[in-house]
């Protein structure tokens, strides 16, 4: 059954949940029950979402999903993924929606979003005895490690300047790798 996508971010309005533009947020195929929806949400965002040592989804997000879950009566099934596949997931069909997602004017292109329930601003953290960057100029001369899929990525990417990922899968692998020296 359609779920029309206004009433949704009205009884969801605590999530930043996305969708495909035009498709209304509705249950999903695959293995979710009738009236169920199914939401991705990541594994990589540390502590906003994370696998615990059981490999299930924690974190602030899955709090927030589950809380809107439970005052709206809607039937959720939480699906975990890595933030990079939420786009391939929601075009597939096998997630019906995303829940927290940073907001950004490319993603925009790809979903529409609910009113975000956090907002974020970034941080740059830098080893003991290195001047801080007092301009973008500064920043450019440094060398940056950030995780591929954040919105800093897409931000650097964006000014120009160069970074690089080491193959870092979160923030969390991105501090511990620049506290080693990195």
């Amino acid at each position: 059954p359609v779920r029309p996508l206004a009433p949704c971010l009205v009884a969801l309005a605590a999530l930043t949940l996305l969708a495909a533009p035009g498709t209304g947020l509705r249950a999903s195929p695959g293995t979710a029950p009738a009236g169920t929806v199914r939401v991705g949400i990541a594994v990589d965002s540390f502590p906003y979402s994370y696998l615990d040592e059981e490999g299930q989804p924690e974190g602030f997000t899955r709090d927030v999903l589950e809380a809107a879950a439970q005052r709206t009566g809607l039937k959720v099934e939480v699906v975990p993924l890595v933030t990079a596949a939420w786009e391939q997931e929601l075009a597939s069909g096998n997630i019906a929606a995303y829940a927290g997602l940073a907001v950004t004017d490319n993603r925009r292109t790809n979903a529409v979003f609910t009113i975000p329930f956090l907002k974020l601003r970034g941080s740059v953290f830098i080893r003991k005895g290195v001047p801080p960057p007092r301009s973008v100029e500064d920043l450019a001369r440094l060398s940056i490690l950030v995780h591929e899929t954040s919105v800093g990525a897409a931000t650097l990417r964006r000014l120009g300047i160069p970074f690089r990922t080491d193959q870092t899968r979160n923030a969390e692998d991105c501090l511990r790798l620049v506290s080693a020296g990195a």
